[in-house]
């Protein structure tokens, strides 16, 4: 690397491991973004230093405009899928879903995908083109599935696959299995592997006869969070209302203390904290932290008003 005029070589390289992380004295990334140096700056240390504040200033607020823009993406996903769900289920079923887990299926189905196919996933996941949606699904993953068991913080484990039969020409970074000659066979592998990542909690996800010669791709996602709440609760047993007006005895979590409550019209949310553990060491992304969030509607039978207005 040539030395720059009135700035030590050492320096210098110093400078640019900082610019490029992990890059070797000569790499090319190196060169290229000192070569972005207009040549008037390059001449005096002080115009250097403030050359690479700004540089990485702006890169800074890229990145945390990208990461806005993922986090939109999904809750916007999130809203509209909560509203079909919930106008499927009735005033008398339950609802349990995972945004994170359906987002992230259909974003590996659309890695894959072509043309029409391509166009209409990417259209429903809300991004523009493949390449921003990769950054988007890259950018949640950072933000939300940080394990954190070994410094006393929460157990995740999230885990996205696709099978395909082997007669089904795919990418190698595809698992492939025989739906075709041994679905009972394909069937197991895959229970076997949401076992492994869920901690043995879903032993069975396909059910029997689930597959058959007609399979031809299964599209697998699953995640597994355990962890401590910030500030334990004690049990007390309570009435539950359910929404056919029929109440029964159900154990409450109670707890004394200073909580993190939103009052808004018609409704409250409570946010309850997990335990977070020590902290990592230093990292450039913001580290994430969990909680519940838990709204409740100032009347009895207003969940159904309360799904509506927060579609």
């Amino acid at each position: 690397m040539e030395r720059v005029k009135g700035f030590p070589s050492r320096c210098l390289k110093m400078l640019a491991r900082w610019l490029c992380p992990g890059a070797d004295d000569d790499h090319a990334a190196i060169a290229q973004r000192l070569g972005m140096l207009p040549k008037s700056e390059v001449d005096h240390a002080d115009d250097l230093a403030q050359w690479v504040e700004d540089e990485r200033a702006a890169i800074a607020q890229w990145e945390e405009a990208e990461r806005a823009a993922a986090r939109d993406s999904l809750q916007a996903f999130t809203l509209r899928l909560n509203k079909r769900l919930a106008a499927g289920a009735g005033r008398s079923g339950n609802l349990v879903f995972s945004p994170l887990c359906l987002y992230a299926a259909l974003s590996l189905w659309a890695t894959g995908a072509r043309e029409r196919t391509l166009n209409e996933l990417l259209g429903v996941l809300g991004v523009p083109s493949r390449d921003v949606h990769t950054f988007h699904v890259c950018t949640l993953a950072r933000q939300a599935l940080t394990d954190r068991p070994r410094t006393g913080g929460p157990r995740v484990s999230f885990g996205c696959g696709v099978w395909h039969d082997a007669t089904v020409p795919l990418r190698p970074a595809f698992r492939d299995v025989n739906f075709h000659r041994q679905p009972e066979e394909a069937r197991e592998q895959i229970n076997a592997w949401v076992a492994a990542l869920t901690n043995d909690l879903i032993p069975t996800l396909i059910g029997r006869d689930a597959l058959s010669h007609l399979t031809d791709l299964v599209l697998v996602n699953t995640i597994y969070f355990k962890a401590k709440w910030n500030k334990s609760f004690d049990e007390e047993r309570h009435l539950f209302h359910r929404l056919d007006n029929i109440a029964i005895d159900t154990p409450f979590m109670r707890g004394f203390g200073r909580q993190r409550i939103a009052w808004h019209n018609g409704f409250k949310v409570l946010q309850l904290r997990y335990e977070q553990g020590r902290p990592l060491p230093v990292q450039s992304q913001p580290q994430p932290t969990y909680s519940m969030c838990v709204f409740l509607p100032d009347v009895r039978d207003g969940l159904c008003w309360l799904a509506s207005q927060i579609a």
